[in-house]
């Protein structure tokens, strides 16, 4: 499959589809020079030659497959998009090993010179998380994923929760919101914008009137702002950095408040 700017999203999943099955050309043949590379844990990389040398020894991992997928575009351009999107990755049921995780990532593609290639410039790839120490961002946690996975074979269940929607009145009448959708609210004022992972709308309601409607899996961090937690890459004394690089502000005397509220809203959901 040949990368272009009108099927980058496209393009993200099949290559973290090949990736999973244990196939990196997709992947290295569209990496930028000069690539920024955020990973699970401690992967912290600049540039496709030290990318590369964390594959010298070959995968450590079994194939893996991918389900609940989801990407967006999001800041399209003509020369650049940045595609965001989540998903579960498990391994199969025949495998020596049982592992599962929830992913969520961040993909810039940009498209340059004369013959106009894409490539990737920045990746950041974050998985659930089970528990925060103190001014620690997210490490990798795969244990709760895992479990909920194997008590999902076991119990040999394919429901999957969904969100109600948010109703609310607006001066159109009522206006019905994907709450799964929304990235995070902000207050301006007395309306609320609801940014979604592909637009934005202004609701002439106060947040604080929209705070209450909102499902178990959104927080309020700061009295102006609301975020749906599933969205959040990571947590940083006084700040969140939601997935779309949006940082939303934290008061230092609420860090440790907010901190804990976000682990239990994410051990939960």
């Amino acid at each position: 499959m040949e990368l272009t700017m009108e099927n980058v999203v496209q393009y993200t999943e099949y290559m973290f589809r090949e990736y999973y099955h244990l196939n990196t050309e997709p992947f290295f043949s569209v990496l930028d020079t000069d690539v920024m590379w955020i990973g699970p844990g401690n992967i912290f990389v600049f540039g496709k030659i030290a990318l590369k040398s964390y594959f010298k020894d070959g995968f450590i991992m079994p194939r893996i497959d991918m389900e609940n997928i989801e990407f967006y575009p999001l800041q399209a351009g003509r020369d650049s998009c940045i595609v965001v999107g989540r998903f579960s990755a498990h391994t199969g049921q025949d495998t020596d090993k049982v592992a599962a995780a929830y992913q969520r990532v961040t993909v810039h593609f940009r498209q340059s010179g004369k013959n106009k290639i894409v490539k990737i410039t920045h990746l950041h790839v974050s998985n659930e998380w089970n528990e925060l120490m103190e001014d620690e961002v997210f490490p990798v946690r795969v244990s709760v994923q895992t479990y909920r996975y194997v008590q999902k074979l076991v119990a040999e269940s394919s429901v999957k929760k969904r969100h109600k929607k948010i109703e609310l009145c607006n001066d159109t009448g009522l206006q019905y919101i994907d709450s799964d959708m929304v990235v995070y609210m902000e207050a301006i004022g007395k309306h609320t914008v609801v940014h979604f992972v592909d637009k934005s709308v202004t609701i002439k309601r106060i947040i604080g009137e929209v705070a209450p409607l909102c499902p178990e899996n959104f927080c309020r961090p700061h009295r102006g702002y609301l975020v749906n937690c599933e969205f959040i890459s990571s947590v940083e004394r006084c700040h969140i950095t939601m997935v779309t690089g949006m940082i939303i502000p934290i008061p230092e005397k609420r860090y440790s408040e907010v901190r804990e509220q976000i682990v239990e809203i994410m051990q939960s959901v």
